[in-house]
């Protein structure tokens, strides 16, 4: 389900940082990353509990692969 929510993900983030900005949708990447976590954390006996994690893990791992580097890009020093 990861790589799902990767698919989705790297759709959807590029959007949202033309709205709000890079640097405050890299802040708000530890939300979804919190909640996939808690998830996990409690889905001993869920299995749907334990695939919609990895579904919203997978959303938070794409923001990290397409925004941080695009951030990085920008704020980085050429030399």
């Amino acid at each position: 389900m990861g790589p799902v929510g990767d698919l989705f993900g790297s759709m959807l983030y590029p959007a949202i940082v033309d709205v709000i900005g890079r640097k405050n949708t890299i802040l708000l990447i530890a939300v979804p990353e919190i909640v996939s976590m808690s998830m996990i954390h409690f889905s001993y006996y869920s299995k749907m509990l334990l695939y919609s994690a990895r579904f919203i893990g997978g959303l938070s791992e794409a923001a990290c692969f397409t925004i941080i580097p695009l951030y990085i890009g920008e704020v980085g020093v050429f030399r």
